[in-house]
């Protein structure tokens, strides 16, 4: 008779060991990438604040000198509803090329873009022509035109 013999059958754990260890394995992983994430962030955080507080932004560092815009006209009074049309000069000689006109106040002076301004009302704007990062601005004072009576008297406009 042959004798059968009956091989042993390893008792699976209810835990895979491989399987446990790989799982650790790459929650470690994903812990230390999380903490570097964190580390990196932080740095920049503080050198983002170092740079900040110990080097302001300071205009001259963009503009080299001789560099200039000016609009060729003073600061003035003008009567409401005159018309007039600023220039400006600037260091490259290409004056009116991408010059940017603007007004702080609108609704007493208005500019566009070849910088024709508008008397609206009486009131007080400031004019700013930028090019690139130079500017130049004039004060316009409007004034409410007054007539004279017969009499030699001032009389405002109705």
């Amino acid at each position: 008779m042959a004798q059968v013999t009956k091989k042993k059958k390893k008792k699976k754990s209810k835990y895979n060991v491989k399987r446990i260890v790989i799982c650790a394995l790459i929650f470690c992983a994903i812990i230390t990438g999380i903490v570097i994430l964190i580390c990196v962030a932080g740095k920049n955080k503080v050198d983002n604040n170092k740079s900040n507080t110990n080097s302001p932004i300071d205009v001259n560092d963009y503009i080299n000198d001789g560099e200039y815009v000016v609009i060729n006209a003073d600061d003035c009074s003008l009567y409401v509803g005159s018309k007039a049309t600023l220039t400006c000069s600037s260091h490259l000689g290409d004056d009116e090329k991408d010059v940017v006109w603007i007004t702080n106040n609108p609704d007493v002076v208005t500019v566009d873009y070849m910088g024709n301004i508008e008397v609206m009302s009486a009131g007080m704007a400031v004019i700013t022509a930028t090019k690139g990062a130079l500017s130049d601005s004039v004060i316009i004072n409007a004034i409410e035109k007054k007539n004279e009576n017969p009499t030699g008297e001032s009389v405002p406009d109705e």
